[in-house]
């Protein structure tokens, strides 16, 4: 590296500022030279850092982390999917009757297989002023997303 730079002041010296282009020629190519000299050990480095890491290290915390088991990944799939569900169901009937949100709730139960997520049934509880709404116009709006069986309760859940 000192035999670079020592190198690229010595054409300094040499070659001042002329207008025939080899001093901007031999300056590139020095400055080349440097960049390699200064990378060249960086890259040895790195490879010898790389052969002390203790790969144990790493399988000691992949060993401590919770993975869910397929049950376990499965009751929170059923989970998730109920409350989505509920929430959009709820969205659709009280925006289809204009109902208030506090007036309705909708409970749902789904079944988690190896092919996917059904829903088995959906409950929809009226209270208060949602009471005067016709059930089986509900229940027909629900079957035309969902082929789930419905049932409309009054009260809340």
């Amino acid at each position: 590296m000192v035999c670079a730079s020592a190198a690229i002041t010595l054409v300094g010296m040499l070659y001042p500022d002329d207008g025939s282009g080899v001093r901007r020629a031999l300056d590139f190519c020095l400055s080349l030279c440097l960049l390699v000299a200064v990378v060249t050990p960086m890259g040895g480095m790195l490879k010898s850092a790389g052969e002390r890491i203790d790969d144990s290290a790493f399988e000691s915390l992949i060993s401590k982390a919770e993975i869910p088991s397929g049950e376990a990944a499965s009751d929170l799939l059923a989970e998730e999917s109920e409350r989505m569900i509920e929430e959009r169901i709820e969205e659709l009937v009280c925006k289809s009757f204009d109902l208030d949100g506090d007036k309705i709730a909708v409970t749902a139960s789904v079944d988690v297989t190896e092919t996917g997520v059904s829903l088995d049934t959906v409950t929809v509880w009226l209270s208060g002023t949602a009471l005067l709404t016709d059930p089986r116009e509900i229940e027909s709006l629900i079957a035309e997303y969902t082929d789930a069986e419905c049932e409309i309760v009054g009260g809340k859940p």
